[in-house]
């Protein structure tokens, strides 16, 4: 993968200098890493059917939405 590697910036710093960090085998995709600012970001990036996709078969709040609910809760009524 690294040598399919199109050019791009950093969506944080604008720079240009990658360095692959993780390409599994079979995805397509990888981790790099901005040499200036450290960001870590997918290369590339995902579309925007896979992360409609990602995002409706994993629920990520489902085990602390009662958390985050109370917490949200207490916060408006200005309790803690």
């Amino acid at each position: 993968m690294t040598a399919a590697l199109k050019p791009f910036n950093c969506v944080l710093c604008g720079a240009s200098a990658m360095k692959h960090v993780y390409a599994p085998t079979g995805l397509g995709k990888g981790l790099v890493r901005c040499d200036v600012c450290t960001l870590l970001q997918m290369h590339p990036f995902p579309t925007r059917d896979e992360l409609v996709d990602f995002y409706q078969r994993f629920d990520l709040m489902a085990e602390s939405s009662s958390y985050f609910r109370d917490s949200w809760r207490n916060d408006l009524r200005g309790t803690s």
